[in-house]
């Protein structure tokens, strides 16, 4: 189709107080609209290119008095310009349709072309998957970090590039003896942007001082505080934080592969947020039993009216 409108029944703006809209009696004005509205919105879920049968008149509420006002409507030219017309069966047309509506032929040819379109695409991933395996460049989108790969003949000795790090300045590829390009492609983020620091806070401009002989990679760690439902702060290391969604707040069920990757990291670290969890209730409550004012009661005696205690002479003592 030649226009994608959007979804849904589409009122053109300005129509609120429009001559059609004013044309209509005041006492009915409102009602007549609403069921004008509900039977538009029928007719585009349903794909019936506008018409609207008696039945469902029916159930919108539509009245004799409705169904005429609406057959008279005029236009800013104060010419007839009704906003549904009688049509077969007893049912109405509402008008001008095709040319704010979504047609059924448009919708049919869209959807046909969009699962044409998928299936191509899934055919043609399948193809880059088996051409991994026989020593040509393959283009990976969904390794199990969530970020792209790019790989390029990496059983000859030279190194894979994450999506990014193949950098425009490098004309070439990398070997794994050159220490100085190991060391430019480590300090590259996995967006394809250089940071200014990694995350153990040391700026990229600066060799790392301590490195693990056996693995080459820096020993220094930060830790990120992650709060827990019930207050507390569970220490979670900064080479690997919690994922974010951009999309969902909460662990989404559906097809999301940012909220699988949350919840997959959820359950990594399920045991360390129950107890340090746990941890923090139980220093509430040893707090509580130690306070001096309330005596464990929470609530400071000999008040009116009451006042819970935040057990500050506990904390300090």
């Amino acid at each position: 189709m030649a226009e994608r409108r959007p979804p849904g029944f589409n009122i053109p703006l300005g129509f609120y107080d429009g001559p059609e809209v004013q044309s209509i009696p005041r006492r009915i004005r409102a009602a007549a609209i609403g069921v004008w509205g509900l039977a538009g919105n029928y007719a585009a879920t349903q794909l019936t290119d506008g018409y609207v049968g008696p039945e469902l008149l029916k159930m919108f509420g539509c009245t004799p008095a409705i169904r005429s006002a609406l057959k008279v409507t005029i236009n800013k030219k104060g010419e007839l310009s009704p906003l549904w017309e009688d049509a077969h069966s007893g049912g109405v047309q509402l008008t001008n349709w095709p040319k704010h509506q979504r047609t059924n032929d448009e919708v049919t040819t869209y959807r046909a072309n969009e699962a044409e379109r998928k299936r191509t695409a899934r055919a043609a991933k399948r193809g880059r998957g088996a051409n991994s395996h026989d020593g040509t460049n393959a283009y990976l989108s969904n390794s199990h970090d969530g970020t792209n790969a790019y790989l390029s003949n990496s059983h000859d000795g030279t190194n894979a590039y994450l999506d990014g790090t193949y950098a425009e300045d490098t004309p070439h590829l990398a070997n794994d003896n050159d220490e100085d390009n190991r060391w430019r492609q480590a300090s590259t983020s996995g967006n394809g942007e250089t940071s200014g620091r990694t995350t153990a806070g040391r700026p990229h401009s600066v060799r790392p001082d301590h490195r693990d002989p056996k693995t080459e990679t820096e020993t220094e760690t930060e830790s990120f505080p992650l709060v827990t439902s019930g207050g507390g702060v569970a220490s979670v290391d900064a080479h690997d934080p919690r994922p974010h969604c951009p999309d969902h707040k909460e662990n989404y069920d559906g097809p999301c592969r940012k909220c699988r990757r949350r919840r997959e990291w959820d359950e990594r670290h399920a045991a360390q947020i129950a107890a340090d969890e746990l941890e923090h209730k139980r220093r509430i409550r040893e707090i509580a039993a130690s306070c001096p004012t309330c005596h464990g009661t929470n609530w400071i005696p000999d008040t009116e009216p009451a006042v819970k205690c935040n057990h500050q002479e506990a904390q300090h003592a």
